[in-house]
This record gives structure tokens, sequence and C-alpha cells, in this order.
């Protein structure tokens, strides 16, 4: 996998601020500094800002959907499941399932 896309996906950040951490050299896989967002990563140690980052595919939360709270991302007049994470655990790129 690429290590833009790696970044991206474990810091929950876009692309373009990945190419600034990599321009800044702030990366490093297996102690050699990276710049190029081409670079492939397979089971390297990468670090940002001396920080071993860890890339997980999937996140998967069971929560307690009280009364009153509906399952969707969005509403208008209701809280929704979204609205019980909290601010450590949230991710733009979650959604509910099921009920």
């Amino acid at each position: 996998m690429r290590i833009d896309k790696y970044l991206a996906h474990a810091l929950n950040v876009g692309r373009t601020d990945v190419k600034k951490i990599l321009k800044a050299k702030r990366v490093q896989v297996d102690g050699q500094i990276i710049k190029d967002g081409k670079f492939q990563v397979t089971e390297q140690t990468v670090r940002v800002d001396n920080r071993v980052i860890t890339y997980q595919e999937n996140f998967y939360y069971l929560l307690h959907k009280p009364k009153g709270v509906v399952t969707a991302t969005k509403d208008a007049s209701q809280r929704t499941v979204m609205d019980l994470f909290s601010v450590a655990d949230y991710r733009a790129d979650l959604y509910p399932v099921g009920r």
C-alpha cells in the first residue's frame, strides 16, 4: 500500500495533509525518512514525529442505543447514534449498521 493512503487512513486526515507531513520530513519507515507518497509500505514500522502509526482497516463499535436516539449519521430533529461517540473515538468514516 502507498504510504500516503496508509497515513491518510491511519491518521484520519486528507491526502493533502499527508503531503505536507511528508514534505516536512516527519515520516520514517524503519528509520529512513520518507518524502515520496508513492513509497510502498508492507510490514515495516511507520513513525510520524517519532510516534508509531498502526494501520487498522476496519473499526467496529457495539453500542446500546437508548430510546429516542435514531440510527442515522445526521438528523435535524433528534440525537443520532453518532452523537454517542466521544471526540476521541469519533471518525468521519464511521456509519451505523442495524437498528
